[in-house]
């Protein structure tokens, strides 16, 4: 089973929802998405989209202090990728690598003595 992980934006979500007392259908009908998108939101197994945190806006009928957070809290909340590489070769930790987004500068500079390691693994090189 995944594991989920509740972002501040998706508890948020689910306690405007609630508040107003409406069902996962009727807020992603009324925002014109789907419930399960809206249910994936809320449970931090996806991201929102700007047009969803602006129709959430309108919708929830947002003073800016609140709109501000709540638009904070979408832009913390990002995805997440998980790449099992146990047991894996060299070629896909190579892709797997060349697909990672943040990094620190030690840890870009780690990625990059990693890479060339597997480069020069691949080519018969050490």
């Amino acid at each position: 089973m995944k594991s989920e992980k509740l972002t501040n934006f998706g508890i948020e979500v689910r306690k405007y929802r609630v508040e107003l007392g409406e069902t996962l259908y009727d807020m992603a009908t009324t925002l014109g998405v789907s419930s399960s998108y809206l249910s994936g939101v809320e449970t931090g197994r996806k991201k929102a989209s700007e047009d969803l945190v602006e129709g959430l806006i309108k919708h929830l009928n947002l003073d800016m202090i609140n709109a501000v957070q709540l638009k904070k809290a979408a832009a913390e909340t990002g995805p997440e990728l998980r790449i099992p590489l146990k047991g894996k070769g060299n070629e896909a930790r190579y892709v797997a690598a060349m697909f990672a987004r943040k990094f620190s500068s030690g840890e870009f500079s780690d990625l990059k003595e990693a890479l060339e390691s597997i480069n020069n693994e691949g080519s018969g090189e050490k």
